[in-house]
């Protein structure tokens, strides 16, 4: 039933919106970083071990860290944990959104910068 709703028509099991261990290569090749946070109770965690091994096997910069005791979804879960399950994974998620936002921040000065170079050479 629910996957009707993603899927109209075709071939579910090989959908690469329905798993991205379905995506080919040549499209993979344009990901930007990824970083896994990964639960170990989670019915998703070994496709996204074999999807991270596809990506880093691309040369692809990928990051994973697992929490073994924790649940699918476990970041919408607030409250349901003790403070020492929760605020590890929850500190590593804000470092990576911060690292990639900073990175992504310092390409676009770089090409702003460049733009500018040549704005001025013309």
């Amino acid at each position: 039933i629910c996957l009707k709703s993603y899927v109209k028509d075709g071939d579910a099991k090989n959908d690469p919106y329905i798993s991205p261990c379905k995506i080919l290569d040549e499209d993979l090749e344009l990901f930007p970083p990824v970083r896994f946070l990964l639960a170990g109770r989670c019915p998703l965690r070994d496709e996204s071990y074999k999807f991270a091994l596809r990506l880093k096997k691309l040369e692809k910069d990928v990051k994973i860290m697992e929490y073994r005791p924790l649940p699918h979804a476990f970041l919408n879960l607030d409250g349901a944990f003790t403070p020492k399950d929760y605020k590890k994974p929850t500190k590593q998620a804000q470092e990576w959104i911060t690292e990639m936002a900073d990175k992504a921040f310092q390409e676009e000065l770089n090409l702003l910068r460049i733009k500018r170079i040549y704005a001025d050479i013309q």
